[in-house]
């Protein structure tokens, strides 16, 4: 018995000592553990800080150019030419020679040479938001901004969801109303995707110098005053691109294969 009992008392010893070990580790394990989180926050702190040095150390035509790149979620995953990047930033940088701010951006790292005609958008650039820049504040944000976007877009049936997306896509000046997609050129609506029974597009001809005969004969729908009443089901998927591209060039436009090209590109790329 005494033989046994010594052997219990040096388990016991041990087990005590096991569990003394035990909270030691997780102590130390709490504290590598604060260490890391620490480290990390600083880590994103440090990268902040740098991200704002390297954006304060470029001119302000660059900043100018970062901040429109920075609101189109189409280049997100879309490789363009040095060329599209330059004639979409012109819209918003007129009288503004854009070639110098990309070869800045691209010497600081924003934009990432794929080859030597071509970019993709850094981390950093599509990261990068200037609310307060004066380009900015005179130009529509997308509608996938907008928290409301979602709820929005639900409203449509899934049919129709497909073509507003397209649409969202080529032509990415956009407002949301309260029940409709506005695509806008400047300060001016073009026309509204509406999620109504039925749905419906309401296009006005005189802005973009189309007739409304021709909007009629080509997509039916109703002439209603100053705009064309277009029921979404009278467009295929496959007929967005042709209305996109009427509305941008108007009755008679120049037909080529670059235009068609690009805006085939703005529709169906991934």
């Amino acid at each position: 018995m005494k033989i046994k009992d010594k052997s219990i008392e040096v388990l016991n010893a041990q087990n005590l000592a096991l569990k003394d070990n035990n909270k030691l580790l997780k102590y130390r394990i709490n504290q590598l553990q604060a260490e890391v989180k620490r480290l990390q926050r600083e880590n994103k702190e440090y990268q902040k800080r740098l991200d704002e040095e390297l954006i304060n150390s470029v001119s302000e035509v660059s900043k100018d150019a970062l901040a429109v790149l920075s609101i189109y979620k189409i280049w997100d995953v879309t490789v363009l030419r040095e060329h599209q990047i330059r004639n979409k930033l012109d819209k918003y940088l007129r009288n503004v020679k854009v070639k110098p701010a990309l070869d800045e951006l691209k010497f600081k790292g924003f934009l990432i040479p794929e080859d030597e005609i071509t970019y993709k958008l850094s981390d950093k650039a599509k990261s990068y938001k200037k609310r307060d820049n004066k380009h900015l504040n005179t130009m529509t944000y997308p509608a996938q901004t907008n928290q409301r976007f979602d709820a929005l877009f639900d409203r449509f049936s899934e049919e129709s969801r497909k073509k507003v997306k397209a649409l969202l896509k080529m032509w990415p000046e956009v407002l949301l109303g309260r029940a409709e997609f506005i695509f806008m050129r400047g300060k001016t609506m073009i026309f509204k995707a509406c999620a109504y029974m039925p749905e419906y597009l309401i296009v006005r001809y005189r802005p973009i110098r189309v007739s409304p005969e021709v909007l009629i004969d080509s997509y039916g729908g109703e002439r209603k005053g100053e705009t064309v009443n277009i029921p979404l089901s009278n467009l295929e998927y496959e007929d967005l691109v042709n209305f996109v591209f009427l509305l941008k060039r108007g009755d008679t436009p120049s037909l080529n294969k670059v235009d068609l090209a690009e805006i085939n590109n703005w529709a169906f790329d991934s």
